[in-house]
């Protein structure tokens, strides 16, 4: 967690998750430009402006829409835990500063996922960050079904999963 945290700029949307029945924390972070994009492209923008130079806080109006994104993800992770086990993923706090939103101690391991979004011509990514202590226990059962395929069957699995991600489309 210590390394991740001192790579994240300030001011960085860092939105805290509580897994209660675990009793560990996790985080979405997303970076002021992507916030100010989803705002921009929510009241008709085109997303190809710039977030102003030297804003530290972000506005009411940033932090309730990143808040609606988040509570979006949240319900979609949700989801997709269900297959190895029910988790109760709860949007906590939101932060500006990794000192602040203290999901884990320095020397913690983590699991970090990216994801990359286009909006309004440029890309963006988001990244979820879980304890290792969350993603160890089940890991077997994500990679068992993967250990009898033949390896060129694995790569034609993979080039087709992401010719169809690619050409998923989203809205927001």
């Amino acid at each position: 967690w210590g390394l991740y945290a001192r790579r994240l700029p300030v001011p960085t949307s860092l939105n805290v998750l509580e897994i209660k029945a675990r009793n560990v924390k996790g985080v979405i972070t997303l970076d002021a430009e992507f916030v100010f994009t989803l705002v921009d492209i929510f009241f008709g923008g085109d997303g190809k402006g710039k977030r102003t130079e030297g804003s530290i806080e972000f506005t009411p109006m940033e932090t309730r829409l990143v808040r609606k994104f988040v509570t979006a993800v949240v319900h979609d992770m949700k989801e997709a835990w269900k297959p190895f086990m029910a988790i109760d993923f709860q949007l906590g706090n939101s932060e500006i500063s990794p000192i602040f939103a203290a999901v884990a101690a320095g020397s913690d391991p983590v699991c970090v996922t990216g994801f990359e979004l286009t909006l309004g011509g440029r890309e963006f990514s988001f990244e979820i960050v879980l304890p290792d202590s969350l993603v160890e226990p089940v890991r077997h059962l994500r990679d068992a079904g993967q250990q009898s395929q033949a390896e060129a069957d694995s790569r034609r699995w993979s080039t087709r999963l992401k010719a169809d991600v690619q050409d998923a489309t989203v809205s927001l």
